[in-house]
């Protein structure tokens, strides 16, 4: 299942860059629906991976114009994966610095201001990595 939840997220972001954005969007949901439940057995190995395919989701979301969903999914994948980033930063923090800079851009796409308290705990990791 792990490989394929991969193969299914990479597909998205494929199809996302060839303009099948309607298809990028099912094959990026279903591509989160394994990491989810993945995520459930065995939270520190998948939940990286499940806030990826979260990241690619939005994009899909985001292709089709529809930021209010991409942000959300944005929020979910930093809310689910800050606990881990704050113990463990310097590990992954290419994936979180990605989903932070995709989440301000989706608040920019939307209209609407970064929440201050994640905004908070963002900064706090970015501090422990200098």
């Amino acid at each position: 299942m792990p490989n394929l939840a991969a193969s299914l997220s990479n597909l998205a972001a494929s199809q996302i860059e060839n303009g099948q954005r309607e298809a990028a969007l099912k094959t990026a949901w279903e591509a989160v629906k394994i990491r989810r439940k993945l995520t459930e057995g065995n939270r520190a190995a998948f939940l990286p991976n499940l806030a990826m395919s979260l990241g690619v989701l939005s994009k899909a979301h985001s292709a089709l114009n529809e930021h209010q969903q991409a942000q959300n999914c944005l929020i979910e994948a930093i809310t689910l994966f800050l606990p881990m980033v704050e113990t463990h930063p310097r590990h992954h923090a290419r994936l979180f610095l990605l989903l932070e800079e995709a989440y301000l851009a989706a608040c920019q796409a939307t209209d609407t201001s970064p929440d201050q308290s994640l905004l908070a705990r963002i900064a706090a990791i970015k501090e422990s990595l200098q």
